[in-house]
């Protein structure tokens, strides 16, 4: 039995889709985050070499019978994390047959395997891709400290800025503070546990998912705005550099398909005059199956 192996290391969390291809089959396994930049090298490395393990371990197989390896990895941003992964895999005992790129393309070719198009992807980190005639561009992604507009992490740290600006009495009260968990009776100590917990980029990002909850209030909505906007203008971007008449943009990421989030950048669109250019589509599938979709592309090539 042959098979392909597609790995999907976000800054969260990780997917591994094992496909095998005579039968058509999938199986899924979720693992830690691979983000060598959020969580280090040797950490990553110990998180890739056991799940893979425990993959081949279930299906009884070693790497020979793996004819393809696709690793979409969200800190794969230039050619020193390129080599730095690749010397990692070949460490691991993955020494040809594999392919690394950033895990924006996965989400891209999971909905357009062949074509090309834009894509972005906003989930704990952002980043945006444009696919033009065997031309890759990128958009965005260097890192959650000077770039990652838009994302999880960005929407997160800007409601807890304003919170914690709140408890020291330097910003006015905004409804959602109300509904945020209480971690202790007074402001300085509920300060003080806000900073205790939320003290890893994950846990900063995860916030978001309480913005778009209480995206009535003003806070909140004003945050999702300033996102929606960020992507946008990764969007105008990605249009400049595609020069079709009509494009196919992928939204994926938990805070971009998010259908609060999404339907502000629709909003934006038409503002923006790019509603005619551009054909949205939102990411329901899993990004690594894109990276199934890649695997057979190149071995059918190889034929």
């Amino acid at each position: 039995m042959e098979y392909i192996l597609s790995v999907d290391g976000g800054g969260s969390k990780t997917l591994y889709c094992l496909y095998e291809i005579e039968n058509n089959c999938k199986e899924y396994i979720k693992g830690n985050s691979t983000n060598y930049k959020n969580i280090g090298i040797d950490a990553v490395k110990s998180n890739l070499e056991e799940n893979i393990n425990e993959i081949m371990s279930k299906k009884n197989i070693s790497f020979k019978d793996i004819k393809y390896f696709v690793f979409g990895l969200s800190s794969c941003d230039t050619a020193e994390d390129y080599n730095l992964f690749k010397k990692l895999l070949e460490h691991i005992g993955i020494k040809e047959n594999f392919v690394i790129m950033n895990d924006a393309e996965l989400a891209f070719r999971a909905i357009c395997p062949f074509e090309d198009g834009g894509v972005i992807v906003s989930g704990t980190g952002s980043i945006g891709f444009a696919f033009d005639e065997k031309k890759v561009v990128r958009v965005g992604g260097w890192g959650k400290e000077l770039s990652d507009l838009g994302s999880g992490y960005w929407i997160g740290r800007k409601f807890l800025e304003k919170y914690i600006l709140y408890l020291e009495d330097m910003e006015e009260k905004d409804d959602s503070f109300d509904k945020i968990e209480i971690l202790a009776n007074d402001k300085r100590k509920q300060l003080e546990k806000i900073v205790e917990k939320y003290d890893t980029t994950e846990k900063i990002a995860s916030v978001a998912k309480f913005v778009i909850k209480e995206k009535d209030t003003l806070l909140c909505k004003k945050i999702l705005d300033e996102a929606a906007e960020e992507l946008t203008k990764m969007i105008k971007q990605i249009s400049k550099i595609i020069k079709k008449d009509m494009y196919t943009l992928v939204l994926s990421g938990g805070v971009a398909v998010n259908e609060i989030v999404t339907s502000k950048i629709k909003e934006k669109l038409i503002q923006y005059n790019l509603e005619g250019k551009i054909k949205l589509v939102t990411n329901k599938y899993e990004p690594v199956d894109g990276g199934i979709n890649i695997g057979l592309n190149y071995l059918n090539k190889n034929i």
